[in-house]
This record gives C-alpha cells, structure tokens and sequence, in this order.
C-alpha cells in the first residue's frame, strides 16, 4: 500500500505538469502580489471515495484556481481538534471519511500540496487552533483525540459552552499541544505557508480562564491579560514556524473590524502588525460593503493601511466573495448592497492591488455574479 501510494504521487506530479515545479517547493510567482483564495472543508470533494477520484479532484481544482488567476492557497486542514494530513498528535478529520480518526488509506494533504506546487500555486496550511467541536458534546471524539484527556483533567483547559467546546488560550498545556502541531506540519510537509484566521477567544464569558486568571498576579486587567495569553500563542506559532523553517511564512487573518479584535477576541493586531516576531503578513477580513453603515469597506481598508507597521510584516486584504447577490443583515442601512450591485468585489480588488487579497471562498468563484463580473464575463 505504501508502494502504491508513492506511485500514485509521482503519477499526479506528472499530471498536474510537474515540469514546472521549483526545486525547493512550488514555483514562486514573478511578483510578490497575493491573489488568494480561502479553501475551507465545505469547498473540498468530501468525503473521500478512493485515493484516485480524489487525486482527480483536487487537480481539478487546483487547475481550476491556476486558470483564475490566484497564486496562493490557503487550504483549511485543521478545522477542528483534527487533520487533513498524517499526525503523531491529532486524529484524521471526520470531513475525510465521515468518521473521526478513520484512515482513508493515503495522505490527502501529500496530495493537495504536490498538485498545489505543480499548478505554481503556494500552500498555506489553515488552522483553527482553539476549536475542537461545534456542539457541546465530548462523545463525538475518536478515542485517540487529544482534547479527552483535556476534557478528563478538568483543570480548566478546556472551556464548554453551548456552541461548542474550546481549548481555553490561557492554558499551557492547551498551547503547547497546537504548536505542536504547527511544528509537526512545517517539519514533515513542504507547506510554503501557515495560517490562522480569527477565531481566537470564543467569547467574552468570564469563565473561560477564570481559574487561570484568579491564579494571575501581576497588575493587568483581565483584558489584557487576555490579549497577553494570545499574543503569546500567535509568537510561539511564528517561532514554532521559524525555528523548523524561515522560509515558511506565517500569516494572520483577524476581523476586518479593528476594534473587535480588541472587544471580542483580545486579538492585539495593532501589536502584531508594527513588531516583528508575530506575523510575516496579517489579512484582515474586510468583509464590508461600500456602504456597509459602521465601517464601509475604503474607510476601513484606509484604517488598516494607516496603522503603524514593521517593514517586516505584509498586509494584505480578506474579500467577502460569499456575499455577492445576498442581502447583508449587518450592514445596516447598505444592507441591500450586494445585492443589487455585481462589482462590489471588482471594485474592492481594484483598490487593494498594492497589497494583494484573499478571497473568501473557492465554492464562491463559480456561479456568482460578483465572480463572473470580477472576470468581466
């Protein structure tokens, strides 16, 4: 079975033109201009059938995203406490089989990267680093997942709610175990990139770090103490991250609202983009409209670009491409923008080519009318 599962590489290198391929990892675009895309589960051909109608698949895709003009991938393979790839740490993701911890028989991540590289396309490996389920139920976790024994310790590592359940960022133990797992990715799989978005702190609930702050004794206010906890993961990733490799780039990708960051996730961006040390590129996800009523999207976009930065850290800008041809609820007074407008994004990436976007997400680049006039077809 190994045998055949290096076989099939090579067979899906010469496929996807492995000619073109650089010799240390995907061939790098002539510009440094970010034309990416956000590929989550939901976009992926899920659950597997065989190693062959996947390997398909992707190239499919990956051809598909190569024949739009996007240079970068940003493919979501820890969407929860699990992989998209082989682990030591986190059981197999349920979105692969439909079964958590269940083997599909080869490496889905081997395979989107080798076909990435080939299509010169670089691929970030997404994380969700604090999530481990959507309903509050630990029964759902295979055997092997590392969050039970979290779950069984009752030491405050784990925060259950309503919603879901999360490791909590003010426990060591919790941090330790994703960087970990960043490190184990950049260390066995060619990835150009690692990537985290915005889901940091799940809720402002006082008692998701209550014992961790009750046992705090310096002099910050649980606000920042918080922001301090997240600051210290998002350094430990970038330092996991470089320590097994500097050519790995390490990005961000935080609320477009700036100050949300601060209120809701204790998310330090301003912190992150003037030192070095945190990210070498931050993408907020600037999913307004121009007339989005509390924060329309030139306003914002101006904000983000006028905040202090280290010339060591990129900048580049998220796009709601899901929106077009949908009323937008929180808007406010704009809320039937996308609706009644189809180059909303056309106009958005007109205005951010100086610093390059990533667009939210692939589903959305096919049958959409924002799509189609982004292409003007």
């Amino acid at each position: 079975m190994k045998y055949l599962s290096s076989l099939l590489i090579v067979l899906l290198v010469l496929l996807c033109g492995c000619e073109n391929k650089a010799e240390n990892g995907g061939n790098r675009d002539s510009s440094d201009e970010i034309r990416g895309v956000w590929i989550s589960v939901f976009d992926m051909p899920l659950p597997v059938e065989t190693e062959e109608k996947f390997s398909e698949d992707i190239e499919n895709m990956f051809s598909d995203i190569q024949n739009k003009n996007f240079n970068n991938v940003f493919v979501q393979v820890r969407a929860y406490c699990d992989a998209f790839y082989r682990s030591g740490i986190f059981p197999l993701s349920k979105f692969l089989t439909g079964v958590q911890g269940k083997d599909p028989g080869f490496d889905p991540m081997e395979i989107m990267i080798t076909c990435a590289h080939a299509h010169n396309l670089k691929f970030h490996a997404w994380i969700n680093p604090y999530r481990i389920l959507s309903e509050n139920d630990p029964s759902k976790l295979c055997i092997s997942n590392p969050a039970l024994k979290f779950i069984e310790q009752d030491d405050g590592s784990v925060y259950r709610c309503e919603s879901g359940i999360y490791f909590n960022p003010a426990s060591v133990g919790a941090q330790k175990l994703i960087l970990d797992g960043i490190r184990e990715i950049v260390e066995n799989y060619n990835v150009d990139g690692i990537h985290i978005d915005d889901y940091f702190y799940p809720s402002t609930d006082e008692n998701i770090d209550k014992k961790q702050f009750d046992s705090y004794s310096g002099k910050l206010s649980l606000d920042e103490w918080r922001m301090m906890n997240v600051s210290s993961f998002v350094s430990g990733m970038y330092s996991a991250v470089k320590s097994a490799s500097k050519d790995v780039l390490v990005s961000v990708s935080p609320s477009g609202d700036v100050e949300s960051n601060y209120a809701s996730h204790f998310a330090d961006v301003k912190r992150w983009l003037a030192t070095e040390g945190y990210a070498d590129l931050i993408i907020p996800q600037i999913y307004f409209g121009f007339e989005n009523e509390e924060n329309p999207f030139e306003k914002t976009l101006a904000q983000w670009k006028n905040l202090p930065r280290s010339e060591n850290v990129g900048l580049s800008v998220g796009l709601a491409l899901y929106k077009g041809g949908k009323e937008d609820e929180f808007a406010g007074s704009g809320k039937k923008e996308w609706l009644e407008n189809s180059d909303i994004i056309k106009r958005q990436a007109e205005l951010t080519k100086d610093l390059g976007y990533v667009m939210y997400s692939y589903s959305y680049t096919s049958n959409n009318t924002e799509w189609e006039n982004f292409f003007g077809k």
